[in-house]
């Protein structure tokens, strides 16, 4: 399932594309689409290659990045690979969900990094490893804005999860500078 929609309405219905899958699953606050597209051709011997993209429901360079692996418009990806959209049935949950635990009782609808991202990397990794032969060496995590946030978070953390961070235009004003305090830590 690829995601193009109105922004303007947030519960605009995405359109199907050739080799995709939905699964739903339960995680921290709530109910998770999990939108998985896998390439046609020769798998690698080892699995597929695949890119985590957060933002599933809203971000427009899936629909993007999923033209060019099917052929449409631009040259197919240098190797295909499986992108695996994490999106939310319903409202949004992305300001909780990307951002780290906060200190300040006026942030009280950010903090749950941790939780989601013990979701993604056990469920969400769980529920496509199951259905997919995947490459567990080759991973990317990919976000944007809080989406970025999350990702440069998820490598302070925990560095090994993916080996290879997709972070475009992170939230570096978050919380005053917090990226810049949590990239020295990770540095020393």
């Amino acid at each position: 399932m690829i995601l193009f929609p109105d922004f303007t309405h947030p519960t605009t219905a995405a359109y199907d594309l050739d080799r995709t899958a939905t699964i739903g699953l339960d995680g921290p606050g709530g109910a998770y689409s999990i939108h998985v597209s896998c390439p046609s051709g020769a798998m690698p011997a080892a699995g597929w290659p695949v890119t985590y993209m957060l933002d599933g429901d809203t971000f427009p360079v899936i629909r993007e990045i999923l033209c060019y692996q099917v052929g449409h418009g631009a040259p197919g990806l240098p190797e295909p690979r499986m992108l695996v959209a994490v999106g939310y049935t319903g409202a949004s949950r992305r300001a909780h969900d990307y951002a780290p635990e906060c200190i300040d009782a006026h942030e009280a609808k950010a903090g749950g990094a941790a939780a989601f991202r013990q979701f993604l990397l056990g469920a969400v990794r769980q529920a496509v490893e199951s259905r997919w032969p995947v490459d567990p060496a080759r991973q990317t995590l990919m976000g944007h804005s809080l989406g970025g946030l999350f990702v440069l978070d998820t490598l302070f953390c925990q560095p090994g999860a993916f080996g290879t961070w997709v972070a475009s235009s992170p939230s570096v004003w978050w919380r005053s500078g917090y990226l810049s305090v949590a990239a020295a830590r990770f540095a020393a």
